[in-house]
């Protein structure tokens, strides 16, 4: 019997932890193409590029985020993150910041800093 239980534990202890690995793994998938995206905005602004289709982008990286985040965070700072998310996906409108250094600055720190959780989510 207690065969049956250590082998019945030690099996749900494997799969939890490989279904938590696969959470791990998606996010930081998100927080490496959100970072992407963000470098990708900041080239195209410092080349005078309009950065088209990058709003639409975030929008739904920012969904897919907060979604995956339900049950894992309490509901109203998981709201909270989605509103600011959801303001910050706005990357067409840094166009007419694109003249104002701290626009491009501030692009690329965040994008580090995606990069960044990316990288020690799996940690």
């Amino acid at each position: 019997m207690w065969f049956e239980i250590a082998k019945t534990l030690t099996e749900y202890y494997t799969q939890h932890k490989e279904k938590e690995q696969q959470v791990k793994n998606r996010l930081s998938v998100v927080f490496q193409s959100m970072s992407d995206l963000l470098e990708e905005t900041a080239k195209e602004l410092q080349a005078g590029v309009y950065p088209h289709g990058k709003c639409a982008t975030m929008g739904v990286l920012a969904t897919e985020l907060t979604g995956r985040l339900i049950g894992k965070m309490d509901t109203d700072t998981l709201d909270g993150l989605h509103k600011m998310l959801f303001e910050a996906s706005k990357l067409e409108k840094e166009y007419a910041n694109r003249e104002n250094p701290q626009t491009i600055k501030e692009l690329l720190v965040a994008s580090g800093k995606l990069r960044a959780l990316a990288m020690v989510v799996n940690l």
